[in-house]
């Protein structure tokens, strides 16, 4: 797993791709509701950077080498 930390300011909306589960390819018109899809716990209600600022997130890939579940 992988770590991507924000800072308290200049938040660098193009790297929300490096992170994020959406699946878009386009830094253009970005929905933070949509960069948040994974987040967990779920972010909810009014989307703001906030939800960003000073927060790293986790990401990368689980991949299951037998029979069990991930």
């Amino acid at each position: 797993m992988a770590v991507y930390t924000y800072g308290a300011s200049d938040i660098d909306f193009s790297s929300f791709d490096v992170w994020s589960n959406a699946g878009f390819t386009d830094n253009t018109d970005i929905q933070l509701s949509t960069v948040l899809t994974d987040a967990y716990p779920e972010a909810s209600g009014s989307y703001g950077v906030g939800e960003i600022y000073n927060r790293s997130w986790f990401y990368g890939s689980a991949i299951s080498t037998g029979n069990g579940t991930v």
